[in-house]
């Protein structure tokens, strides 16, 4: 029996089982029954297989668009980049240590008569925070004659010579003596009783102000001139000292002695005084004159050294800018 449509009174497809009106969209053609065994197609499962194919067909759709989008391509294309890190500055600095700190053992060994180097050695008697040996009795004349010529009562000039090296003393050094003899001494007085001596924090914001961020200070007298072990400073101490020294070193590899002797600073620059050891040392003032310190007498010494003893180079300001740009060529034009 024919079936109709409660819609719109159009006639059941019966293959198919919907309007040919109402159901155009969902109407398939149908193969051909063959036999009495063919099954009618379910409408509902057929539907739910389109809705299906089209929820999935939409997803794979929004997809694409999502991974198509500009904002996925940049996120993308902008993942952080390991950066590799330089050992460069590493390696600079741990040279720059070595330097300063062969540089320093350098200066310790030559300041405790371990180690001879000429110009070194004459940049501290200068300054006075060392004696000149040139005073010490050279004896080997008078050891060179006794062995030459023994006398017949050779157990009594033995015994002589012992009395006599038993009491002997070395004479001290001079200081009034060779600053008369060897400078145009300007002026001579106490250090104790100075109102310049920098404590050890004052001296380190100095060397700071000037550029000098990165050095070690140390000093080897305390106020009554006493000689210590060469010791560092520590920034915040007012503990005062006579002299202060640390060794500067330029980013081209220029090593420079500083100095601070009762409040004033002094530069050597140990790299063009090492290249001639023939070559007269020089020391650079920020003044005409330099202060000398003698821990004997705990005095200072203003001066003006002869020509032979130390060439005097006098600059504006001794500061890290520039002594990075002084070239031993630069040193010869001062």
């Amino acid at each position: 029996m024919a079936k109709f449509c409660g819609k719109c009174g159009a006639k059941i497809d019966e293959t198919t089982g919907l309007c040919p009106n109402c159901n155009k969209t969902e109407r398939r053609v149908q193969p051909p029954v063959q036999g009495g065994n063919a099954k009618p197609v379910n409408p509902g499962a057929q539907r739910k297989n389109q809705t299906g194919n089209g929820s999935q067909t939409r997803i794979g759709a929004a997809a694409q668009k999502w991974a198509a989008s500009p904002e996925t391509k940049k996120q993308t294309e902008e993942k952080p980049k390991k950066k590799k890190k330089s050992k460069a500055p590493a390696i600079i600095a741990i040279l720059l240590v070595l330097i300063i700190a062969c540089v320093g053992v350098i200066g310790y060994l030559v300041y405790s008569d371990k180690l001879d180097i000429p110009f070194v050695n004459s940049i501290f008697v200068s300054m006075g925070l060392k004696d000149d040996g040139s005073s010490e009795p050279d004896t080997s004349e008078n050891e060179s004659t006794t062995e030459e010529t023994p006398t017949a009562d050779s157990s009594t000039t033995a015994q002589d010579d012992v009395d006599l090296s038993s009491n002997y003393e070395v004479p001290s050094f001079d200081a009034e003596e060779y600053f008369k003899n060897n400078t145009s001494l300007i002026t001579s007085f106490d250090a104790y009783t100075s109102q310049t001596v920098s404590t050890e924090e004052q001296v380190y914001n100095n060397f700071y102000e000037r550029g000098f961020t990165e050095v070690s200070i140390t000093y080897d007298y305390s106020m009554d001139g006493l000689f210590c072990d060469t010791t560092e400073i520590s920034n915040y101490s007012s503990e005062r000292h006579p002299t202060y020294q640390a060794y500067y070193t330029t980013q081209s590899g220029n090593i420079w002695l500083l100095l601070e002797v009762n409040g004033s600073v002094f530069a050597s620059p140990a790299f063009y005084n090492f290249e001639d050891e023939t070559r007269v040392p020089v020391l650079l003032s920020e003044t005409s004159s330099i202060t000398s310190y003698d821990g004997k007498t705990n005095k200072f010494y203003v001066n003006v050294p002869d020509q032979s003893k130390t060439v005097i180079k006098t600059i504006s300001r001794i500061d890290a800018a520039t002594l990075e740009r002084l070239t031993g060529e630069e040193i010869d034009k001062l």
